[in-house]
């Protein structure tokens, strides 16, 4: 009888202890899963209050889509941009700030598209009234180094 129970015991603790495991594997993962969210939120960075006049935005923007094709938006002090699109043409105008003086609008030429800025990071916004948070990479373009 006692042959019986011991591997029968046995068996219990290895199940016990197996269940027990089940939970630290999801905790790491919940925690690396934070970890990953926390890095991709400090990469993006905030928009910057009245960055027309605190910040120096004027430069290249460059983004690179998943398909490998890269858009550019260059912004002058000036308030001129150059949009290069993934087509690789390149459209030529002006941009209007808005009274926040971190949103900006593309003229025509540009689609009138929406921008806030940030330090580094432009976005693309869907409409001078979007959120200014929770941005995602296909709405970023990133300043794109001075050349040497």
């Amino acid at each position: 009888m006692r042959r019986l129970i011991l591997p029968l015991a046995a068996l219990a603790m290895v199940s016990a202890c197996k269940k027990e495991a089940t939970p630290v594997s999801s905790e790491s993962e919940a925690a690396a899963a934070a970890a990953t969210a926390e890095a991709d939120a400090q990469v993006m960075p905030a928009v910057v209050a009245n960055a027309r006049t605190t910040l120096k935005f004027a430069g290249t923007y460059k983004q690179t889509a998943a398909d490998g094709k890269m858009t550019a938006l260059k912004l002058g002090a000036d308030d001129s941009y150059e949009w290069t699109g993934a087509d690789g043409k390149t459209v030529k105008g002006t941009f209007s700030w808005y009274k926040d003086g971190s949103t900006m609008m593309l003229d025509a030429a540009g689609g009138r598209g929406v921008f806030v800025i940030a330090d580094g990071a432009v976005y693309k916004i869907a409409d001078k009234d979007a959120p200014r948070t929770g941005f995602t990479a296909d709405q970023m373009w990133s300043r794109a180094a001075p050349a040497m």
